[in-house]
């Protein structure tokens, strides 16, 4: 599993990017922990997607573990939540 940081902004990531790429090639299902995601640009969830379609490419899966309510917002606003499957998660 790997926590996403606080920020999923463009000036972190190339740091971000690093990061997925080093977890994703360990495993055939990439679990993200999303709940202390605060902030996420355009350019984030571009990222994350692009993420999912790599993974499904190779015939991964990526998983949620506690999206933050902020981290599903701003894949809805961008139209991206339910490629992301992103959703609420019920406790």
């Amino acid at each position: 599993m790997l926590e996403l940081p606080e920020k999923l902004i463009i000036q972190e990531i190339e740091d971000i990017y690093q990061s997925l790429l080093e977890a994703q090639e360990s495993t055939d299902e990439l679990c993200l922990d999303g709940h202390a995601v605060t902030k996420a640009d355009t350019a984030a969830i571009q990222l994350l997607c692009s993420l999912k379609q790599h993974l499904e490419s190779q015939n991964k899966t990526l998983k949620w573990q506690a999206p933050s309510e902020m981290l599903i917002e701003s894949a809805t606003l961008l139209g991206m939540s339910d490629y992301l499957e992103l959703t609420v998660q019920e406790e």
